[in-house]
């Protein structure tokens, strides 16, 4: 792990902090990255990398409603001089080369796309920028965007000024060679996915979920049979995996507890899982060759895992 010590918090917009690490290791990042971070609680949280000074990172943290404990701690007990824990940059994100752009971010979604703009206007890639929010108090990094070279192919669209973002009318009619680039909570995703689908191009869609709200995680009780110990253990109806594991005294890796940062992700060796993650995609979930333990559940009495 590398550590990082932060050398600024700064408010960006109402319940939204900027926090810049000075880590003892820095390495390049590729656009859309992100780091995953232990915080001063123990929990571990994965957070998009925003443009800064190379031998710094920068990342930006809403403060959520119902946080676990993650934005909580990092509004309330990370300060400057907190040493970190992080990883080294990962990104799900795959920049295409070809073709024009269009990027689609609700609210804390614009920190991954920040830095792909960048990216995608550097190698003369036409692009179409759309960032939603509720509020200009609540929306993050509107100076920064104004100062860009792409300026002129960003829109805002502001819910509490009547121009929210049409998602239907914005992906109608995509170009065969378009490619889309989103990221926000599930309720903006969604319907971008059902837009894409519509058109049969989901293969041009590029997202990243914060969150997972709609996750259902109830279901029927089964066994997960544990391929390298032997063991085995019953997931009751209102259980995850994870946490009947835990419940027995195993500690497997996991995070957002949310099915969509990819932490928790085991091999599955044996059955079928009913895959309710939003990390995997569509052809990852069909293969059936692993599943998130933290939210998905085995389709049918019982599955094998390599744990």
């Amino acid at each position: 792990m590398i550590k990082a010590k932060v050398v600024s918090k700064e408010i960006l917009a109402k319940d939204i902090v900027q926090l810049r690490l000075t880590p003892n290791h820095w390495e390049d990042w590729q656009p859309g990255a992100h780091l995953d971070i232990t915080l001063p609680n123990g929990m571990e949280r994965q957070y998009s990398l925003v443009p800064c000074d190379n031998g710094q990172y920068a990342i930006a943290v809403l403060k959520e409603s119902d946080s676990r404990g993650g934005s909580l701690c990092i509004h309330d007990d990370v300060q400057v001089g907190t040493e970190l824990q992080l990883s080294a940059p990962k990104s799900k994100f795959s920049l295409q080369q070809d073709g024009r752009a269009i990027l689609m971010s609700a609210g804390i979604g614009i920190t991954p796309l920040m830095s792909i703009a960048d990216a995608l206007h550097a190698a003369n890639i036409p692009l179409d920028f759309r960032y939603a929010f509720r509020a200009p108090d609540q929306a993050a990094y509107l100076n920064w965007l104004a100062t860009r070279p792409w300026a002129d192919a960003c829109q805002q669209h502001i819910s509490s000024e009547g121009t929210r973002l049409d998602i239907a009318k914005t992906l109608q009619d995509l170009q065969p060679d378009a490619h889309v680039y989103a990221c926000g909570p599930s309720a903006f995703l969604e319907p971008i996915e059902a837009a894409m689908s519509a058109q049969n191009c989901l293969d041009r869609l590029h997202v990243e979920y914060f969150s997972n709200k709609e996750l259902e995680l109830s279901g029927s009780d089964f066994i997960v049979h544990l391929a390298q110990s032997g063991g085995e253990v019953k997931v009751g109806e209102q259980e995850t995996i994870l946490t009947a594991l835990q419940r027995e005294g195993y500690d497997p890796m996991y995070s957002c507890e949310d099915g969509v940062c990819g932490s928790c992700i085991l091999p599955l060796v044996e059955g079928e899982a009913e895959h309710r993650d939003k990390f995997l995609t569509d052809e990852e979930q069909a293969s059936q060759s692993e599943l998130a333990i933290c939210c998905s559940r085995a389709k049918n009495n019982s599955i094998t895992i390599d744990f």
